[in-house]
């Protein structure tokens, strides 16, 4: 893990997988690493599920203050560019009267 995300990690804190995902590193073991990295950590900094689940953490960070927030999808699956519009979708903003997106 390059210094500066453990040390963001290690404020966020995740020290304890930081250490154990550095050791691996140092032992080759990329499988011990994908290991030590929690449930816990993978929620703080990442959202994934459904649309339902990607739409209410996204309307979570703008509800705290989040004027734009960054959606980097990750196309799993056989369709990758459904993959992608699907997670655009489910984070665009949507009308709290209308229920419709907008642009």
């Amino acid at each position: 893990m390059v210094p500066a995300y453990a040390r963001a990690f290690e404020r966020a804190g995740f020290g304890r997988e930081v250490e154990e995902i550095n050791r691996a590193h140092r032992q080759r073991d990329r499988a011990a690493a994908l290991a030590a990295v929690s449930d816990e950590m993978i929620a703080a900094i990442d959202v994934c599920g459904d649309a339902a689940h990607v739409a209410a953490a996204v309307a979570a960070y703008r509800d705290a203050g989040v004027d734009h927030a960054v959606v980097m999808p990750l196309p799993w699956g056989p369709d990758r560019m459904a993959t992608i519009e699907a997670t655009i979708n489910a984070a665009r903003p949507t009308s709290k009267t209308t229920g419709q997106h907008h642009p």
